[in-house]
Formats: C-alpha cells, structure tokens, sequence
C-alpha cells in the first residue's frame, strides 16, 4: 500500500455529443467506464450530472459542459488532502501507480507530457494553485501556468509504471472503441483485462 496521500477528481460533466450517450456510462467487460477509473484509483470525487450505484456524484455547480475548469472548482470544495489527482470519466485504464508517482513529485503541477501534447487531466496538482485560479479560466492548462513549478512526466518515464500506455487511452467518439489500426499506437492490437481479451482502443487527444 502506497504512503503517498492524494484526493481524486474525476470529471464526469459534458455533453457527449459526439458520443451520443452518456459515455461515463458505457460498459467495457461489463463494467462503466467511470466505476472502472473510481475502483483503480479508490475513493474518488465524481463531479458530473451522473447516478452510479455506490458512487457519491456531486453536480457541477457551475455547469461544466464547455468549462472543465468548472467541473475542477465543483471538486475542489471536498479535496482535504494538499494534493489531487484530476482525470476524466474518458480514460477507462488510467493506472493508480501513474497517479502515485506524479503525486510523489514536488512540484505544483506534475501531469503527463506526450508526443508534444500536454495532458492536464492525466495531473497531480497542489490544492493551493487551484484556488488560485481566477473563475474565469475553462481550460485546465490554466493550472499549469498558474503553478510555480511544473513537473513533466515522459513516454519513458510513464512506462516504467504503465508498460502499455494504457492511461493514455482518451474515449471521445464510437470510433475510439472500433477494433483495429491499434497498431499506430502499439506494436499490439489486444490486450487481457482481468483474463478477458478485449481489443485495445486507439488513442484520441482532446483539445483542452
């Protein structure tokens, strides 16, 4: 068991217009994406107009559809600890050693840096810097110029605790679940989720 203390956001706001359902809803193996994310990284804040068996989810105060920022201060208000771990309801294999690792770190803000994107909802933030953040910012970018010291956790580094990259899997569209072309991202195409073969799915990057 780890000794590193943290709190979790996971963002569960938005539209899923491209998605067409509720995608924080939709079953891999039998199981919601955003229990699967709630289950790995233990005892989560869910912000988001959702209902889950088991799960407290807060609604947004703010109305975070076009504001991710927002859904982040909703959040916020339940966070103790000095730092938090922010994700999406989107990444369904983020990996709990990922979000150790960049809350062992120093710095204000440490999240994961890939292919030249900055990944802000894969990030550990000191509680303080995002008080800081005046309301009128959306992007959660914002916590990263806001914060005195920045901490960048590289492909290299990522996969010493997630040798398939698997966190970096980001669910935008259907077309992000359809089997196949995974071999841009992998050298291969599937992979075991608790003894069950499922297909790995391609990675996406949203625009923050």
């Amino acid at each position: 068991m780890s000794d590193i203390s943290f709190d979790v956001i996971v963002l569960a706001g938005g539209e899923s217009r491209r998605f067409g359902i509720q995608k924080c809803l939709y079953e891999i193996s039998g199981v919601p994406m955003l229990v699967r994310i709630c289950r790995e990284l233990n005892e989560a804040i869910v912000v988001g107009n959702v209902e889950v068996k088991g799960y407290k989810c807060l609604e947004d105060d703010y109305s975070s559809a076009k504001c991710p920022m927002n859904g982040i201060r909703t959040g916020i208000k339940e966070v103790r600890k000095d730092k938090v771990f922010v994700t999406g309801c989107d990444f369904p294999y983020i990996k709990r050693k990922v979000a150790e690792k960049l809350c062992a770190k120093e710095a204000e803000a440490s999240l994961v840096y890939y292919n030249g994107i900055l990944q802000p909802l894969i990030g550990c933030y000191n509680r303080d810097v995002i008080l800081r953040i005046n309301n009128s910012e959306c992007s959660p970018l914002s916590i990263i110029r806001e914060a005195r010291t920045v901490y960048l956790m590289g492909i290299n580094e990522l996969r010493l605790y997630d040798g398939q990259l698997m966190s970096l899997i980001n669910v935008n569209t259907w077309d992000d679940l359809k089997p196949g072309n995974t071999e841009n991202y992998w050298s291969i195409s599937r992979y075991y989720d608790n003894g069950e073969l499922v297909n790995l799915l391609p990675i996406s990057f949203r625009n923050y």
